[in-house]
């Protein structure tokens, strides 16, 4: 079953300084084929170790030509390489052997590796030259490379195990279970102890010194700031939780930078020490290990990856209005909602926060902590969760009233008014919500043993991906009927090459997203496909976005998704981190109009008028401005509605209109045949903000010799149409 669990962060704040608003964009990748460990970098050289079997390779790569880093080397033998120093042209690798793997890299396609056998469990090695710093199991030791193939310990100190080391002028900050040792290393022949200062750190990781502060990676997803302006007694002024786990610290620019298994490279402002505050990250396509940085580029060694090249560029996105983060919630699913944007959080349950102040705390009217997606109907939200739905009257968008929790299971629901739709372990469900706080189960289309399950749902048709259960690993989609058009039935199986993860219907349209479902593969693109005629849909194309048949696992952050506004198609390439804008106006030859580097993983996008307001892993809530993007030669009325609603749909009698009005307007709805002519009006009156159904009797229109066929539903505001929605009459 597929799973939707996005990390999400929403901060809420604005980005003030030239450092905080730096966009972070990849520039180039280079996969490795196994797990990295370690990142350095001396000139125009990285080194890169990585952990897999016996063999552990280090990478040599050369990045003079930054857009096309070239592999110059690679050597083996390493056992769980776990930290690298480099001094002048000597690097110093520790690994499990406890010995020092030692090669001169002054010509890096060619490097001889020496050993030197201290018997330590090395787990940081700081460097000054010519001494480097260790922090092993056995405690705190001082190396002296004058002869750089042949180290020797001229001075140690007794410490519990040591994590991690950070130095400072003439002090050594040493992190271990029990505290933090202030080594004095002034003279390195003859180190003493400073001071300690006792703190149960249960599972240190990394340490960092930055303007009379040590901040603190420990206790799985503590981060903790401490003031040591005055040394004899610390003082812990921050304690905040991350829910991912970062690791390897280190200050640049006076800025703290994190790599992180789930959020990537994390920047972090100190400005305020007692809120240590995530302000932006790039997120990797797997997991950030490691990571070094030069003045204008992040070298990111992504666990499963490989390496991925990001420059530092301080021009702001020009699409960008507004980042609203927050960094410990984990977000599911979002939806906007008039001035509120709606969320569900992994933990915390039903949330929201008001988009026009952004530094408002979120509000959870419900805690639960089983939530799941979110979808609505007139003034109601629908919350799923694994006990069933919880049901919100949304009247006041700031206050939703709890109205129902209806007791039936379901993973992810979608909402087509006048039904329901909701998955739940082999079959999909549906609901009629002719009483919006009560849905009435209707039945169930069984999905035939299906697993990692995607589907979309229109007027007329179901589409949902799955695999042949007769014949297994034949991928295809399935399409159904919906109660709109007639009992749910099976309509046709579409076999296609690629496991599909994104359906999304617009129109007749189809567009199926994918990846390569391999061990050793990463192929991303997507489907488009015809249902004019649902039982014999058909390939129009099939859009490579992004290929690498090399690249190391499949994950759903290598992913493709879709918003769609006018003729105007937006994809985000999770896989090559982009933001691709396509004229659709025809879908069988979409043409790319732009595309722009982009450092978050985009997990859901919509359009709300002509603002794209995109949800991202790592990176909270994006609202961009798509105006000058958008095609503005279309005729409105071909431009089927998100909000605009009618049901029964194919009608031939009594149907009912939905629809949604922002603010206090003479609201005029028109029907319209294929030419945009506009046949009858049916509302011409001044409305209120809020969610109105109308019923409108089809045979009123019979005087006027309105044939069976296509029309379209127009609906104006403030003079301009803002929404159309196809109608069939029959």
């Amino acid at each position: 079953m597929k799973t939707r669990v996005f990390i999400l962060f929403l901060i809420l704040f604005f980005i003030v300084t030239i450092q905080l608003t730096a966009v972070y964009h990849k520039v180039s990748e280079k996969n490795l084929y196994y797990f990295t460990s370690f990142i350095a970098k001396k000139d125009n050289t990285l080194l890169i170790g990585t952990d897999e079997s016996s063999y552990d390779p280090l990478f040599v790569i050369n990045v003079e030509d930054i857009m096309n880093p070239q592999i110059i080397g690679e050597y083996g033998g390493f056992q769980n390489p776990k930290e690298i120093c480099i001094i002048d042209t000597f690097i110093y690798i520790s690994d499990d052997s406890g010995n020092l793997k030692i090669g001169n890299i002054s010509n890096p396609d060619n490097i001889i590796f020496t050993e030197k056998n201290f018997d330590l469990a090395i787990n940081s090695l700081k460097p000054e030259e010519p001494y480097i710093y260790l922090g092993s199991e056995q405690g705190f030791f001082v190396l002296d490379t004058s002869s750089p193939q042949d180290p020797v310990v001229i001075d140690s100190l007794d410490t519990p195990e040591i994590a991690d080391l950070t130095l400072n002028n003439n002090t050594v900050y040493a992190l271990t279970e029990n505290g933090v040792y202030m080594i004095d290393i002034s003279i390195p022949q003859e180190i003493s102890l400073e001071s300690v200062f006792v703190e149960d750190f249960s599972d240190p990781i990394s340490i960092a010194y930055l303007d009379d502060h040590i901040y603190i990676l420990g206790d799985w997803c503590h981060f903790y700031s401490y003031d040591i302006s005055n040394i004899q007694q610390p003082t812990l002024v921050a304690d905040r939780y991350s829910p991912g786990k970062p690791q390897n610290l280190f200050v640049k620019d006076s800025l703290l930078f994190a790599s992180d298994p789930l959020y990537g490279v994390g920047i972090y402002d100190n400005s305020n020490p007692s809120e240590i505050t995530l302000v932006n990250n790039y997120v990797t396509p797997r997991e950030a290990i490691d990571c070094c940085m030069n003045k204008d580029y992040l070298f990111i060694a992504d666990w499963s990856y490989g390496l991925e090249i990001v420059e530092r560029n301080d021009s702001p996105n020009p699409h960008l209005i507004q980042n609203c983060f927050r960094d410990d919630l984990i977000m599911l699913d979002y939806l906007d909602w008039t001035n509120c944007i709606y969320f569900t959080d992994n933990y915390k349950g039903f949330g929201l926060f008001e988009k026009s102040d952004p530094q408002a705390m979120p509000v959870f009217p419900f805690d639960s902590t089983a939530v799941g997606s979110l979808s609505c109907y007139g003034n109601y939200v629908y919350v799923s969760y694994s006990g069933g739905i919880l049901i919100y009257d949304c009247e006041d968008p700031l206050e939703p009233v709890l109205v129902n929790d209806y007791p039936h299971g379901i993973n992810y629901m979608k909402v087509q008014p006048p039904y329901a739709y909701g998955t739940s372990i082999d079959r999909l469900k549906i609901y009629s919500l002719d009483d919006p706080t009560t849905p009435n189960y209707l039945g169930n289309i069984p999905i035939n043993g299906l697993w990692d399950y995607d589907y979309d749902v229109s007027d007329s048709v179901i589409c949902m991906y799955g695999y042949d259960s007769v014949h297994p690993y034949t991928y295809g989609l399935y399409f159904y009927n919906t109660y709109q058009s007639g009992t749910p039935a099976e309509l046709a199986l579409l076999e296609l090459d690629h496991a599909i993860f994104e359906i999304k219907i617009f129109g007749s349209i189809v567009l199926a997203a994918y990846y390569n479902e391999s061990w050793y593969g990463s192929s991303t693109g997507f489907y488009v496909i015809n249902i004019d005629n649902p039982t014999n849909p058909t390939i129009l194309d099939n859009i490579t976005v992004h290929l690498d048949n090399t690249k190391l696992f499949y994950t759903g952050f290598g992913s493709i998704r879709f918003a769609k506004k006018n003729n105007t198609l937006v994809v985000a390439d999770n896989s090559n981190n982009r933001i691709i804008t396509y004229d659709c106006n025809d879908f069988s030859n979409l043409e790319i109009v732009d595309e722009f580097w982009w450092n978050h993983k985009t997990t859901n996008m919509n359009f709300s008028g002509n603002e794209l307001i995109t949800c991202n892993f790592g990176n909270g809530i994006t609202v961009m401005d798509w105006s000058d993007m958008l095609a503005v030669d279309e005729p409105p009325i071909l431009e089927e509605s998100s909000c605009l609603n009618v049901f029964p749909n194919p009608t031939s009698s009594l149907t009912h209109i939905s629809f949604n009005v922002n603010h206090q307007s003479e609201i005029k709805l028109g029907l319209y045949n294929v030419k945009g002519q506009k046949i009858i009006s049916i509302i011409n009156e001044v409305y209120n903000r809020g969610k109105y159904t109308i019923e409108w009797n089809v045979n009123s229109i019979s005087d006027n010799n309105i044939s069976q066929g296509i029309y379209f539903l127009g609906l104006e505001q403030g003079g301009v149409i803002q929404d159309v929605e196809k109608v069939i009459i029959f």
